[in-house]
C-alpha cells in the first residue's frame, strides 16, 4: 500500500489509496526543519500561527512536588537501563552531541545516562520512567513519588554566583525565567558533579540539572558543570521546543514543565555551540 507521504506512480493505473498526513505534520515537518537550518524562523512562526501554536509560555503556577528523599544517579541509572537496556548507547549523544565523543570520566556518564531516565530513547514508545512507573507489580507509592520529584524538576542551565566552603552547596540564579515555584529561593545542595568542556565549580560558571525538592531544601540532582557564558540564542530554542511540544499537549504550558521533558534537547543545543567554540 503507498502511505503518506510516498508520493504514487501517476502512470500507475491502479494506483493505492493515498493516507491522509497526520494533524499537524506540517508544522512538525516545519520545525524539523528549521533546527537543520533549512527554513528561517519566520516561516515556521507563521505556520505555527496558524495552526493557533504560538501562544507564549507560562510560569509554572503550582510548586515543584516535594518527596521525603530523592532517588541518586546510581539508582536513576540502575532503573532506566533495566527498563531500556539500550538507553547506554543512545543517551550520551542525545543529552551530548559531540561531547559524547570526548573522553568522560565515570561520574559524568552515570549522570548522563541518569538523565536518560526521563526522555524517550531511540523509537522508544514512552520515557524509562513513565514505562518503569507500570510495570507489574507497581514500584511502591514513595518511589514512584521520589522519581516523580526528579521529572517534573526542570533540565536547566543556571548560573553559578557562589560556591560554599565545603563545596556541597551553592547559590545559583535562573537563567530561562523559570519563575519562582521552580527556582531555589536560597541556596541549594550539591551531589557531586560531572564536568564537561573544561567546566570548573566556581562563580561564573553554569549549572545544568534538574534541581529538585526534599524536606531538608532544593537539591541539584544530575549535576552538569559547563563553562559560560550561554549562547544568546537560548530563547529562541526554547521558543522552538514549544512549537514542537504543543503538537502533542494543548493547553496553557510553562517553560518549567516544557524542560523537564525537553530539557536534554536544550542541553545539547548549548553543548554543541560551547564544544565548537572550544
Amino acid at each position: 500500500m503507498t502511505c503518506w507521504p510516498t508520493p504514487g506512480d501517476p502512470h500507475d493505473p491502479f494506483p493505492e489509496p493515498r493516507l491522509v498526513p497526520p494533524a499537524g505534520h506540517e508544522l512538525r515537518e516545519a520545525v524539523a526543519s528549521l533546527w537543520a537550518g533549512r527554513v528561517s524562523e519566520a516561516q515556521v512562526e507563521a505556520i505555527a500561527r496558524r495552526h493557533g501554536l504560538d501562544e507564549p509560555l507560562r510560569s509554572r503556577s503550582r510548586p515543584l512536588p516535594t518527596s521525603p528523599w530523592l532517588p541518586s544517579e546510581a539508582d536513576l541509572v540502575r532503573i532506566a537501563t533495566d527498563i531500556d537496556p539500550g538507553l547506554g548507547a543512545c543517551a550520551p549523544d542525545l543529552v551530548l552531541g559531540p561531547v559524547a565523543d570526548e573522553p568522560l570520566d565515570r561520574r559524568t556518564l552515570q549522570i548522563v545516562l541518569a538523565l536518560g531516565m526521563f526522555f524517550r530513547g531511540d523509537g522508544a514508545p514512552a520515557t524509562p520512567q513513565q514505562r518503569w512507573s507500570r510495570v507489574v507489580p507497581l514500584p511502591t507509592v514513595e518511589a514512584r513519588a521520589a522519581v516523580r520529584a526528579i521529572a517534573r524538576a526542570p533540565l536547566a542551565p543556571w548560573r553559578i554566583l557562589e560556591i560554599s566552603g565545603d563545596r556541597r552547596g551553592a547559590r545559583i540564579s535562573d537563567l530561562v525565567g523559570l519563575g519562582p515555584p521552580s527556582c531555589p529561593p536560597a541556596s541549594i545542595r550539591l551531589r557531586p558533579c560531572g564536568h564537561l568542556l573544561g567546566g570548573r565549580l566556581e562563580p561564573g560558571a553554569l549549572l545544568l540539572s534538574r534541581i529538585a525538592q526534599d524536606p531538608q531544601g532544593w537539591v541539584a540532582t544530575c549535576p552538569l558543570v559547563i563553562p559560560g557564558p550561554l549562547p544568546g540564542a537560548v530563547p529562541r530554542w526554547i521558543r522552538w521546543l514549544a512549537w514542537h511540544d504543543r503538537l502533542d499537549r494543548r493547553g496553557p504550558i510553562s517553560t518549567s514543565g516544557l524542560l523537564a521533558r525537553w530539557g536534554h534537547v536544550l542541553a545539547r543545543r548549548i553543548l554543541e555551540v560551547l564544544w565548537a567554540r572550544s
